[in-house]
């Protein structure tokens, strides 16, 4: 999906993480790498960078989820959400 450094993801989702990232802004897949640590944590779901920073607290599944920090977790996503997730 992600193959080259340079390569631009989608927007990242304003939704899903805090209000400080601007959903239309694309982002490379270097910046995405350099998000790898708890304390600032994004990761790629299906084309889509998502902070999961504040959402790895409050994870249901507990912070397994910073597995994917720096990453594109799309594989990782659906191997433990094969039915989505909850829209709330």
């Amino acid at each position: 999906m992600c193959k080259g450094p340079t390569q631009k993801l989608a927007a990242v989702d304003a939704a899903v993480t805090d209000k400080t990232i601007d959903k239309n802004r694309l982002i490379t897949r270097d910046e995405l790498r350099s998000h790898n640590v708890p304390q600032n944590a994004w990761a790629a779901v299906h084309g889509r960078v998502v902070n999961i920073t504040e959402f790895a607290r409050r994870h249901p599944g507990g912070d397994v989820i910073l597995l994917a920090a720096g990453k594109d977790a799309t594989v990782l996503f659906e191997t433990y959400h094969p039915r989505g997730v909850p829209t709330s």
